[in-house]
């Protein structure tokens, strides 16, 4: 082969490297600028976990602390306060104060919609368990939660986490594409695990402007 020839296939073969790069960096939504590690607080009213049986934990409201830790992953402690469950009030997590729920999860972007521009985050759940007035009621919940972030496409510092379910099943349980469904489950005094869905929604506060790119 002529050394001009080679010439041609070596550039062929770097474009051909730059498309699929290209083409893999747009695979899922992102955050930009790709470099931030964008911290980020939140905040919502009442949210409600409902298992398949109609047991219900409920929490008055919730405060989160958060980091992006990469442009498709974020981590986040959800504080939740004014918690029963089962019809039990005063629950808590290990060394929380009564009525609080300490609860940590990592969470990664995808797309519920490409065609539409929704974009999800899936919340994969530290398993963690609680008690209730005093132990009278135990229970734990494990899993992972998907629910739709927006804004997409806009530069800005707010935004929103929406979570819905119905009868213990979310609106959303897996990103597009995706084969393995995302569910929550609870367990009541140690007997078996139910499905689960969480409802509520978070209005996001970050520290310096970010855009949710889709």
């Amino acid at each position: 082969m002529s050394r001009a020839k080679l010439v041609v296939v070596a550039a062929m073969a770097i474009v051909a490297i730059s498309a699929l790069a290209s083409a893999s960096a747009s695979a899922l939504p992102e955050f930009l600028p790709t470099t931030t590690k964008a911290k980020f607080t939140s905040t919502s009213g009442p949210g409600t976990l409902e298992t398949s049986a109609k047991e219900q934990i409920n929490c008055s409201a919730d405060t989160n602390e958060g980091q992006i830790l990469s442009a498709t992953t974020f981590d986040v402690t959800i504080k939740f306060t004014g918690c029963k469950a089962f019809g039990i009030a005063n629950c808590s997590t290990t060394g929380a104060a009564s009525g609080e729920l300490v609860v940590k999860a990592t969470a990664t972007l995808g797309y519920l919609s490409k065609t539409a521009k929704t974009v999800g985050a899936k919340l994969n759940v530290t398993e963690f368990e609680f008690t209730c007035a005093g132990g009278l009621v135990k229970g734990k919940v494990k899993g992972a939660v998907i629910g739709q972030l927006t804004p997409v496409n806009k530069k800005t510092k707010t935004g929103e986490l929406i979570l819905k379910q119905t009868g213990g099943e979310n609106e959303f349980q897996h990103f597009e594409g995706e084969a393995t469904l995302s569910k929550l489950e609870s367990s009541k005094n140690g007997g078996a695990f139910e499905l689960a869905g969480e409802e509520t929604t978070d209005s996001i506060t970050f520290l310096e402007e970010i855009t949710l790119d889709a």
